[in-house]
């Protein structure tokens, strides 16, 4: 008995090491709730590390240097990495902002002049590049007309604060933060339908012999879904303790975003919509010229979902 207990105990050791070490990448963001959750109530296998950073910006960094191989991010900010050389794969789509990336205003605008000669903040190399370009297009000024400042996330509001930007583009938890002192919204993720789609990524080279791992951690994204869904009261206390907001915030935030289940992500990825909205993401970034290259294939796999 004691023979067939040191067996089965050398068995499963041997079956917990030949798991892939998963090494993800996280910044705050309303989207990215459901992994955190998933790791607060004991959802997430040991083999699986979240790292949590301040910004995107981080995580592009950390995928770049190899330190991480799989980060949460925005599909455009997929695209840049690939761009650079990064071979990455989108396993799952996390979430669609529809209204929870903003840019805010100290003052009303109503028409172009509003906006030309102001200095607006944002976020350089992550979505703020795609807002901004969205938003500046929707008034039909050029980036020559204003004043640009690169601020990471992390500094946003300090930033604002110090009265040196007219207008900012972020996202929450910043943008419910500056909106708490008195900003106002003057563009919005809802008004570029689907092009704003969070991702996750995991890097390619790891895909064929981490498919298990990559499950699980998909596993565990959907388990903080469905928290979020079945548990919603305490589950957004959970979120509000992570992002430093209100319960009602939390419920204004969540409003913003849509989670697709994982049957509507194998429906995206299955019936080439996915592929096309790709494209169509990576057509605006290279007319804006913060793309070289389009992709001709999907950059995307259902393989571990």
């Amino acid at each position: 008995m004691r023979v067939l207990l040191i067996l089965l105990t050398l068995i499963s050791f041997l079956g917990c090491s030949r798991e892939t070490q998963l090494h993800v990448g996280v910044h705050p963001w309303i989207g990215y709730q459901p992994i955190n959750l998933a790791q607060q109530n004991g959802l997430l296998p040991q083999n699986i590390h979240l790292i949590k950073n301040k910004t995107a910006l981080q995580t592009k960094q950390q995928l770049l240097d190899g330190e991480i191989n799989a980060g949460y991010l925005t599909l455009d900010e997929v695209l840049s990495l690939r761009d650079q050389g990064k071979s990455l794969s989108v396993v799952l789509i996390t979430d669609i902002s529809s209204g929870a990336d903003k840019v805010l205003a100290r003052t009303a605008i109503t028409r172009k002049e509003d906006i030309i000669g102001k200095t607006i903040a944002y976020e350089r190399g992550g979505v703020g590049e795609l807002m901004l370009y969205k938003f500046l297009e929707h008034y039909g000024v050029k980036q020559s007309d204003v004043v640009l400042k690169h601020i990471s996330l992390d500094r946003q509001y300090r930033f604002w604060e110090s009265g040196e930007a007219d207008m900012i583009v972020t996202y929450d938890p910043v943008s419910t933060q500056i909106l708490r002192s008195g900003a106002q919204e003057v563009f919005n993720s809802s008004q570029m339908p689907e092009v704003i789609v969070d991702v996750l990524a995991v890097d390619s080279n790891v895909l064929e012999n981490a498919c298990s791992s990559i499950k699980q951690l998909v596993d565990a994204h959907f388990a903080g879904v469905s928290l979020i869904k079945d548990n919603f009261q305490e589950s957004s206390y959970q979120i509000a303790d992570n992002l430093g907001f209100t319960h009602e915030e939390v419920l204004t935030s969540l409003g913003g975003i849509t989670l697709p289940s994982r049957e509507i992500n194998l429906q995206m990825f299955g019936d080439n919509r996915f592929f096309e909205k790709t494209r169509e993401i990576a057509l605006i970034l290279k007319a804006s010229g913060l793309l070289k290259t389009v992709p001709d294939k999907a950059v995307h796999t259902d393989q571990c979902l």
